[in-house]
């Protein structure tokens, strides 16, 4: 069975998918994902923990407008927010996972105290807890920031995905089908909501290797490129795959 899966980014789509029974009869699932690191050819695969989870929320943070002559006659928002995001990064750090504030907006003029500002963040980790005890520092901090300024926030989940578990069987099978072609790799704290599915069935996400001289730029930037002929590698593992199961 193929999955053709919408909303991989940001919305989880995965999720939506298992609800409408694409995972019915289904006890095996694999998956690729392309990586300029390892060379054309290679198949990259990884024990346990692969890709770490994600949480991506937004926090917004409303204020009181004045001029800054009369800071009492206000209630900053962008000074809350940076406030928020410094508590932020230090919960993060004391859990030992990673978060970063992508994009923040707020105020009208360098004279002015705003009255709203936003920010967008998403936190990367490999352990449930630690996301949900660095959520809940930065609610405290948010609160404690209410009461500081007199500025009022929301913290709005936009989406969280799990840590994705590769199943030691499925990436057994992997090896042995690819041979001296699949190397080991490390975890990384990129994202995939192909988690959800590893939550149901057994299987295992690899990386297909799609590097080579002059082609090496990193995913998601805007000089990534590959030769369309490395996708062959991931068909032979998809049909040695089938094969092997048939058999």
């Amino acid at each position: 069975r193929f999955i053709f899966q919408f909303g991989e980014e940001g919305i989880g789509g995965s999720e939506v998918m298992i609800e409408r029974g694409v995972l019915d009869g289904v006890d095996e699932i694999y998956a690729l994902h392309v990586c300029p690191e390892l060379d054309e050819g290679e198949v990259g695969y990884c024990y346990g923990g692969m890709f770490a989870g994600c949480c991506e929320f937004d926090c917004a943070v409303k204020g009181v407008s004045s001029h800054c002559a009369v800071p009492e006659k206000g209630a900053d928002a962008v000074r809350a927010s940076v406030e928020i995001a410094n508590a932020a990064y230090a919960a993060a750090a004391a859990q030992n996972t990673l978060i970063n504030l992508g994009k923040i907006e707020g105020g009208a003029a360098r004279n002015i105290i705003s009255d709203s500002c936003a920010s967008e963040y998403t936190l990367r980790f490999y352990d449930m807890n630690k996301c949900e005890a660095v959520m809940m520092d930065i609610e405290r901090a948010a609160l404690a920031c209410d009461d500081r300024f007199g500025t009022t926030h929301d913290i709005i989940t936009r989406s969280v995905y799990p840590t994705l578990i590769n199943h030691a069987l499925a990436v057994d099978k992997v090896r042995a089908l690819m041979g001296e072609q699949a190397v080991e790799v490390a975890p990384r704290n990129t994202a995939e909501d192909f988690s959800n599915y590893l939550l149901k069935v057994c299987g295992c996400m690899v990386w297909l290797g799609v590097g080579a001289e002059g082609r090496r730029s990193p995913l998601h930037s805007n000089t990534f490129s590959f030769d369309e002929r490395a996708l062959l590698t991931g068909t032979d593992l998809f049909m040695n795959l089938i094969a092997e199961r048939a058999a």
